[in-house]
């Protein structure tokens, strides 16, 4: 007796309505695409879409936004997509505790766009875009510029709701700033890409709106004057929302001087927005500067790189790391942070063996095909590998979620 396909799987389950087999292609990852997408419409769908999957046998990649898709290794299987889209609602929104809790499928932009009626926000700015849904963000950790104020996703997520591959639904954390019963399962879930479990709804602190934003860019000849500046300002008690090297051929594409650049993003007050321009141009002492109201400028060229490095090195070595960048090499530095993205033609093995050599890690958020298939694109394998693969068969052990992906290949 032959087993079921995979769309006759899921009718059963949830219903034919929630069973898509034509237009597969935006689910495609890696040049592989599902037999079908199954679409919840409630994170209870989705447990029991998971379920089915898991009692057949069938791999499942989430599916939100669509905007980090291709960070990650190539799938070792891929049967399903399971979008999560339809997990629209708002469960709750407390202004006065400064929590909201939403389900995975809304799009940042959206969730700001209800905090913004009390004058509160979700600070994060992921690289490709308000477009990005908030489970894709939690699943990816994706942080941004704002990072340097306000911390990564994974600081400000107080609470999560997820489906396991057997189909339960499991709860960690609250939806109180202040909660620390048992282990610290929300860290666990961010940034583990979906492999440990389906991220169906998420709760965090969100942040009062800025009252004032100011974008301030500043030239120079060399990345060793940049830094200097950069550094300079990092150690001042400035209202910083970001503080950014940006290299020349990045600085170009957004209008700017062909130049290494410091771009301070200031948020805060008004008198310390302007207080703090003030001892930014101070701190350049005459270099080539400029003030625009600007949002962000250091907005990431999401297409014209055929490859995206992430490097993460003590932020005194980051300039060194990225020494000898090509010309038309992309960069953008977090210097709080020792963060950098690097976006190049093709691979530089050298760049990523000095970041190892300094003690750094490294990892592709976008690479080529056949370079996925010569290397783990998350680096070497880290000390607690064999933490991660016991944790793996632990929550998934089958293989049902996005099997190969993360680290290792888990």
């Amino acid at each position: 007796m032959t087993s079921p396909a995979p769309p006759d799987v899921f009718a059963g389950a949830l219903g034919a309505d929630r069973v898509e087999t034509a237009d597969l292609a935006r689910y495609e990852v890696d040049g592989l695409l599902p037999s079908c997408a199954v679409t919840p419409r409630s994170p209870e769908e989705a447990a029991r879409a998971l379920a089915a999957a898991n009692g057949a046998g069938l791999a499942v990649i989430p599916f939100g936004g669509g905007t980090m898709m291709d960070f990650g290794n190539i799938p070792v299987r891929y049967d399903v997509a399971l979008d999560l889209r339809g997990l629209q609602r708002v469960v709750e929104y407390t202004p006065e505790d400064l929590t909201v809790t939403v389900e995975a499928g809304l799009r940042l932009s959206d969730v700001n766009a209800l905090l913004a009626e009390r004058g509160q926000f979700l600070p994060f700015d992921p690289p490709y875009g308000e477009d990005a849904t908030i489970g894709g963000i939690v699943a990816t950790n994706a942080a941004g510029l704002s990072r340097h104020q306000y911390d990564a996703p994974r600081d400000r997520l107080i609470g999560v709701t997820v489906a396991l591959a057997d189909g339960r639904l499991t709860k960690a954390g609250g939806r109180v700033v202040k909660n620390v019963a048992g282990y610290d399962l929300c860290k666990l879930y961010c940034g583990s890409m979906g492999t440990l479990g389906v991220i169906v709804a998420a709760t965090f602190k969100v942040a009062p709106l800025p009252r004032q934003e100011a974008v301030w860019v500043a030239a120079f000849p060399s990345a060793r004057d940049a830094f200097a500046v950069g550094f300079t300002a990092l150690a001042q008690p400035l209202a910083l929302r970001a503080l950014e090297v940006i290299s020349p051929a990045l600085a170009a594409s957004g209008g700017l001087e062909r130049a290494w650049s410091v771009v301070a993003w200031c948020a805060g007050e008004t008198a310390a927005v302007a207080r703090s321009l003030r001892e930014l141009d101070s701190i350049a002492r005459g270099k080539a500067r400029r003030h625009t109201d600007a949002r962000r400028l250091t907005s990431w060229p999401a297409d014209s790189a055929a490859v995206v490095l992430r490097l993460s090195l003590l932020p005194s070595d980051v300039e060194k790391a990225i020494q000898d960048l090509p010309d038309t090499a992309m960069a953008a530095v977090t210097l709080a942070h020792g963060v950098a993205r690097v976006g190049l033609d093709a691979d530089h093995p050298e760049l990523r063996a000095r970041v190892e050599r300094l003690g750094g890690t490294w990892a592709f958020e976008r690479a080529s095909l056949d370079l996925k298939r010569t290397l783990d694109v998350w680096g070497p394998a880290p000390p607690a590998l064999a933490v991660m693969e016991h944790l793996k068969r632990e929550f998934d052990a089958r293989g049902t979620l996005s099997p190969g992906r993360f680290v290792g290949r888990l």
